[in-house]
């Protein structure tokens, strides 16, 4: 399996560069626009690690986009150049996985960078956060697992259905794009309704839950996924 991986690096090549690159072009434009903020405008009372975050959002939705496209594309190609299901389903799940996992890393090469520059650049100023909490093996691995079992599922389920997939995920991703702005000013409101209701009943679903039961389910659910995704697509047949 591990041969098949590397191969896997070796023809994919363009997508372990594509990543790091944004990466390093989102940190860059985050610090830009944290310059502007501080010395252009004066907002000097505080300041956040903008850099950072758009250097784990903005790649992490571009895993996601990625994922789901690429594993039809390369179970099509590869299957029907006669490479068994079996060999090629751990590889494209492994690869994915170690994928998400430099990304991660830069990301926190990137973090512990700009920790440096607020120091250096912003001293005096107070920092809002320290980001650098998120980068735990106890929060990686479970995200890189829920990404790799999403993309699995949907490019599962694309190959099954076709495009009909990726306009249903399009359209929910937006209306939860589009709606959460106004679902945060609802819940802020206070005021009490149906849908105030259901939010609080499901935060309190997982209140009674460790931190480590939570990230343990996270993991069971994405491996259950990916198992699924795995079956679907041992039977699935080629698309070309």
């Amino acid at each position: 399996m591990f041969g098949d991986i590397k191969k896997q690096f070796c023809l994919r090549w363009d997508e372990i560069v594509l990543v790091p690159g944004l990466e390093l072009g989102v940190f860059l434009l985050g610090e830009l626009m944290m310059v502007i903020a501080v010395y252009g405008m004066g907002e000097k009372d505080s300041i956040f690690p903008l850099g950072t975050v758009m250097a784990i959002v903005v790649p992490g939705m571009l895993m996601v986009f990625l994922g789901m496209s690429s594993l039809p594309l390369y179970f099509n190609i590869l299957v029907s150049m006669g490479m068994s299901r079996r060999r090629l389903l751990p590889a494209l799940f492994g690869f994915a996985f170690l994928q998400n996992i430099l990304g991660v890393g830069i990301a926190y090469l990137f973090c512990l960078l700009e920790k440096w520059i607020m120091q250096i650049a912003y001293a005096g100023i107070q920092i809002e956060v320290d980001l650098q909490f998120l980068f735990q093996w106890k929060y990686i691995v479970p995200v890189c697992m829920a990404v790799v079992a999403l993309n699995a599922v949907m490019g599962a389920l694309f190959l099954k259905y076709g495009n009909k997939v990726y306009t249903i995920f399009w359209v929910l991703w937006m209306m939860v794009c589009i709606g959460g702005q106004r679902m945060g000013h609802m819940l802020e409101s206070g005021q009490d309704h149906a849908f105030s209701r259901i939010c609080r009943r499901v935060v309190d679903l997982f209140y009674g839950f460790s931190e480590g039961g939570i990230l343990m389910a996270a993991v069971l659910i994405s491996a259950g996924l990916m198992a699924v995704a795995y079956r679907m697509l041992c039977k699935q047949q080629v698309m070309l």
